[in-house]
């Protein structure tokens, strides 16, 4: 015989709601089962500071959701703004490698302007698929990519970080590969042109 279930949810949505209705149930008829007002009492405060603290839990994530979005938006306006002021250093007649050690800004620094970049996809047919390749510009975290039958919907196909990315399935005439960067885990600029299967 199969275990039971656990009447009490291990969502804590869901147990907010379900405890709802007990304890407005409790104070219509408990005392019919055996209850007393003062379990009634003591079950309906618990669910109250349950109820409370969902809601203050609630406003938090919300509130660190908008600090994310705005984190990430500063983010990308200071990055944008020092990597252009960074070329400037680099191109004036008095930068050293002492300059740049003291500003910290060693390293190729190329400009990349986030919110229009887009991948360039190749596709090479090899024996076992289709390798898709694309560069990172030694700046993305890597690529999202999408695939596209003739006929069909557009639909997720992988993520990956290093090129290039070996679709095996075997494909037909006119499927399209398109992709997305990725900053982190972040979706950015955008997306590819597609790149086409010839068989």
């Amino acid at each position: 015989m199969g275990k039971k279930k656990d009447f009490i949810s291990d969502v804590k949505q869901t147990r907010r709601l379900n405890g709802k209705t007990f304890i407005e149930q409790a104070a219509i008829d408990g005392t019919s089962f055996d209850l007393i007002a003062a379990d009634v009492t003591d079950v309906t405060t618990k669910w109250h500071a349950f109820d409370d603290a969902m809601t203050a839990e609630q406003t938090l994530i919300d509130q660190l959701s908008v600090a994310v979005s705005q984190t990430k938006v500063a983010d990308a306006a200071f990055e944008k703004e020092e990597r252009k002021l960074a070329g400037k250093i680099k191109k004036s007649n008095g930068y050293t490698e002492g300059v740049g050690h003291r500003y910290d800004i060693i390293g190729e620094g190329e400009f990349i302007d986030i919110a229009t970049s887009k991948s360039v996809l190749k596709l090479v047919q090899v024996p076992h698929g289709w390798e898709i390749e694309f560069n990172l510009h030694d700046f993305f975290s890597g690529v999202k990519i999408w695939r596209q039958r003739p006929g069909g919907v557009k639909t997720f196909l992988a993520t990956d970080t290093r090129t290039p990315y070996v679709d095996n399935e075997a494909q037909v005439d006119g499927t399209k590969y398109s992709a997305f960067y990725l900053r982190g885990d972040d979706e950015v600029g955008k997306e590819s042109d597609d790149a086409n299967v010839k068989v």
